[in-house]
């Protein structure tokens, strides 16, 4: 179980020298760990980016800072338990984490007894991801609430998931 600042840094260590790592984290959600600032970092942490004017010009709602994933993932899949009998799997963190940040949809797997089945996770910012099995499918956000969640994410349209200075 990880649970403090001193753990994550010898996960980072394990990782960095190769070592695989099967662990548990307090939290709901994955995106509900990416806020925690001392376990941020096990999904790829955060930061915000300030952009040019000119990039920030660009954008639809002209914000100059936006969130983005800091570094690679030190875990490559997480299961987040929702209850006792269903789990969600997402089998790229780097690539959930990215869809999280930028309100875009990515396939996960829901895992129930004796069934998985494919689910649509789309990223809804300070609330972790919403959830379809395809045969309903998500509300699209009202512009008030995608402008605000622009401002907060940083969704430029691109697809670049982590500043390019940290590749």
């Amino acid at each position: 179980e990880i649970s403090s600042i001193e753990e994550v840094e010898a996960i980072r260590t394990m990782n960095q020298r190769g070592i695989r790592i099967i662990a548990a984290v307090h939290g709901d959600t994955l995106p509900m760990l990416l806020h925690d600032p001392q376990r941020a970092a096990l999904a790829g942490g955060c930061h915000t980016v300030l952009l040019s004017g000119e990039e920030a010009n660009r954008r639809r709602d002209k914000q100059k800072s936006v969130l983005m994933r800091m570094h690679e993932p030190m875990f490559k899949v997480a299961v987040e338990m929702h209850e006792r009998n269903r789990w969600i799997v997402h089998h790229s963190v780097r690539k959930s984490v990215d869809s999280y940040f930028r309100r875009t949809q990515i396939v996960a797997q829901e895992l129930t007894p004796g069934q998985a089945k494919e689910v649509l996770a789309r990223g809804v910012f300070g609330e972790g991801f919403e959830y379809s099995d395809g045969e309903r499918s998500f509300t699209p956000p009202d512009e008030e609430e995608e402008d605000r969640a622009n401002r907060e994410v940083g969704n430029t349209g691109q697809d670049p998931g982590m500043h390019p200075s940290r590749m």
